[in-house]
């Protein structure tokens, strides 16, 4: 499937993505040369549908100006190719670690799947700490990176002007909307990753600088519509139910399934919520529902009169009424003739 030019450009503001440049010339670590030439290493390319892949970031000025938009609503699956290119000369040593999560350990997108070298000769381990790595995959859950190591050397000669990809290591993400949405991190510039590359001296440097910025956004977002169940009192007597949806479209609270019926209890229909029937907004909207008690007959009150010995001075009444209405007893008083 080709992608046509301007499904390229919109890729600019609905992908995520992320790009380091590196131009290296005789690179001297100590006591060994580990990468001579010019190497460029592209972090993530990005991808509509898994096939054609861009390279974000051939706009430099956009990519400096502005961060990255990533829709909530359109996005929910974001197709990534980590990428090393040796345009010439000889790399005997790289290795590179990827983190879904920011520097402060927050997790703002979920792996859909395994990161897996599609060009190369290369080893990768996952850790599910960022600090412990294993050859053994973890669950999808509990995978929070990788690792890719370089196993044989790339040599191109000096005067070469390689521009295929050299490595390829390709993995799915998806935004963790529900994270992004109840830790309010719409409309905020961030970077999303963190990580290292070591190749200069084969030392670790960031991967991921303030070029890298994302951004979340959600433009119909909407908090949704509460549906609320209470007594006379206001006290909750069901766990309260949520309508899902966009700005501007159409909630129907006034269905079976929001107004519903509860044991023991009778809808009031003489305050029923004027707006169980309306329009998403982005504040989040409430439907509350009123129910009376129905009434329960409870066991009878026996009040009895006796003196002192417990002997029975008068007849009994029985008192007769629903759980939790009061009831009074009259205080006789009798004359004892002897």
């Amino acid at each position: 499937m080709i992608i046509k030019n301007k499904m390229v450009k919109r890729l600019i503001s609905t992908f995520l993505m992320s790009l380091l440049l590196a131009s290296m010339m005789l690179v001297i670590g100590a006591g060994n040369v580990y990468a001579q030439g010019s190497v460029s290493s592209t972090s993530l390319q990005v991808s509509a549908d898994g096939s054609d892949y861009y390279i974000i970031g051939s706009d430099f000025y956009n990519h400096f100006v502005r961060p990255t938009t990533v829709d909530l609503a359109k996005n929910k699956v974001v197709y990534n190719k980590q990428i090393l290119t040796v345009y010439n000369g000889r790399i005997d040593k790289w290795k590179m670690s990827f983190l879904n999560q920011d520097s402060s350990g927050k997790s703002w997108f979920k792996f859909l799947s395994y990161p897996e070298a599609t060009k190369g000769d290369i080893k990768i381990t996952y850790t599910t700490d960022g600090i412990n790595y294993s050859d053994s995959k973890p669950s999808l859950e509990q995978l929070k990176g990788y690792m890719v190591e370089l196993l044989k050397p790339i040599v191109y000669p000096d005067d070469a002007n390689n521009q295929e990809n050299d490595i390829e290591v390709s993995f799915q993400l998806s935004p963790d909307t529900d994270y992004i949405l109840s830790n309010s991190n719409l409309n905020k510039q961030f970077i999303p990753f963190s990580g290292e590359n070591w190749l200069q001296n084969y030392s670790p440097y960031p991967f991921f600088t303030d070029r890298n910025q994302l951004q979340f956004v959600y433009p119909d977002y909407s908090k949704g519509v509460m549906v609320k169940y209470v007594d006379e009192e206001g006290n909750e007597i069901h766990d309260p139910q949520t309508i899902s949806g966009s700005k501007g479209d159409v909630y129907d609270a006034s269905t079976d399934q929001y107004k519903l019926v509860l044991d023991g209890y009778t809808l009031d229909t003489s305050k029923l919520p004027q707006n169980s029937i309306g329009n998403f907004k982005e504040a989040l909207q409430t439907v509350t529902y009123v129910f009376s008690k129905n009434p329960v007959l409870a066991a009878d009150v026996t009040v009895r009169y006796v003196d002192k010995e417990n002997n029975p001075i008068s007849e009994d009444i029985i008192l007769q009424g629903n759980i939790g209405e009061n009831y009074y007893t009259d205080k006789k008083i009798l004359k004892i003739i002897l």
